[in-house]
């Protein structure tokens, strides 16, 4: 698949605004350095460390950035000087993503976007309410019961071991108090009142999901990642195999290693599912391989491109050029792109790591794939500097320490 030209963007006199200073916002960055040497501008509410001393980004820390006036003040007071520009703005984060939704009527007349509708992201967003889509729509995804208080806890009928999550990521991840997990495994009734407890009483004040625990490691899921033009018809999707996942309490869910490769059943079955919801934008489905009934279960769907996107550029695409396609009314090369091959694999952790925390029947392919190198999203040749190259090999040589003290072994 060819990139449409920098003279192009030249010629529409584009920039980039990205929403988010993580390593989705990075990975964003650096495919639009990459491709088209262009230098986004980053608003962001929080520093993060993804984003820190780079060259070929801007960063502005907007105090309050996520309260919905100073969201969109903050972005229309950067267009007065920008009459002659086209203004292309992706979201990185989910609260970044809704706010957008909940002002496109009023952003749209300063920038060029694409992104679901509010109705659409308060059917996806939140856990509970993408289940009862995937119900709607005959996407198979796991059993789940629903936790308003501990009071619920009395009348409990699904087996352990367990998944308990927040169905609010949004409210839960401002949260901070000690032994807090992203994602709690729990094996049995005792520590699924402790950890409700413990969530509750520290300021969560939503829903909970308690869904069935599918068995198999980290190899058994899977990233799946499309992008619907603004006419609500898929253009591209990519299969993202997951091999191994971040251990840390506040990363779980998080991947490690992936690689991209062909799935075509996959890719037509949620080809049909996406138009027919009419979705529009980014979407990132997690998927999990049941192997009770041979079917991929939806775990929960990010409507943007998920912080590990640069996966597919490691793997040979360029994702944003299906974006900058529609929002310049450029035309697509082919009716859908399917991704089918893989370049390099991506990691976010040591290599050493990928057959020690793999089964065996993944050595061969693991061998294969390190023969061409691997990709690390912050560790960017064209954006060097010693602070940079530092982080990158914290984050190295340092997943070797955090396997080694908080992976277990979930194949149940």
């Amino acid at each position: 698949m060819k990139n449409i030209s920098q003279e192009i963007l030249n010629k529409y006199k584009v920039k980039f605004v990205v929403l988010g200073s993580d390593e989705n916002a990075y990975g964003i960055a650096r495919i639009l350095d990459d491709n088209y040497k262009i230098k986004p501008i980053l608003f962001c509410q929080k520093a993060l460390s993804a984003t820190d001393d780079s060259k070929i980004l801007e960063r502005r820390i907007v105090d309050n950035f996520s309260d919905n006036q100073i969201f969109t003040k903050t972005l229309i007071d950067y267009t007065k000087d920008m009459a002659q520009n086209t203004l292309i703005l992706i979201p990185c984060g989910d609260e970044y993503s809704k706010l957008l939704s909940k002002n496109k009527d009023e952003l749209e007349k300063y920038y060029k976007f694409n992104i679901p509708s509010l109705d659409l992201n308060e059917k996806l967003e939140n856990k509970i309410d993408f289940y009862k889509t995937c119900q709607e729509l005959a996407i198979p995804y796991p059993q789940y019961q629903i936790i308003n208080s501990l009071n619920d806890l009395e009348n409990f009928d699904l087996k352990f071991p367990l998944i308990l999550k927040p169905n609010d990521s949004i409210s839960y991840v401002k949260l901070s108090f000690p032994n807090k997990y992203k994602v709690y495994t729990i094996y049995n009734k005792d520590q699924l009142l402790k950890a409700c407890n413990l969530i509750y009483k520290n300021g969560y004040d939503g829903q909970m999901l308690v869904q069935e625990y599918i068995g198999g490691d980290s190899a058994n899921q899977a990233s799946l990642n499309a992008y619907c033009d603004r006419n609500g018809k898929v253009r591209m999707m990519v299969y993202g195999q997951i091999l191994i996942s971040d251990p840390l309490p506040l990363r779980i869910g998080n991947h490690d290693a992936i690689y991209t490769k062909d799935m075509p059943e996959l890719f037509d079955f949620y080809r049909k599912k996406l138009e027919e919801l009419k979705y529009r934008g980014f979407a990132n489905i997690d998927l999990k391989f049941d192997n009770r009934d041979k079917t991929y279960k939806a775990f929960e769907m990010n409507l943007r491109l998920p912080q590990s996107h640069y996966f597919m550029a490691a793997g040979g695409l360029n994702s944003l050029d299906f974006y900058i396609r529609d929002l310049l009314d450029l035309g697509f090369e082919e009716e859908i792109y399917y991704h089918k091959e893989t370049k390099k694999i991506w990691l976010n952790a040591h290599p050493k790591l990928l057959k020690k925390y793999t089964d065996s029947k993944y050595s061969k392919i693991i061998d294969q794939l390190l023969e061409n190198g691997y990709v690390f999203t912050i560790n960017n040749p064209n954006d060097f500097s010693f602070k940079r190259k530092m982080r990158y090999f914290r984050r190295k040589y340092g997943s070797i320490k955090h396997y080694l003290k908080y992976y277990k072994k979930t194949d149940i």
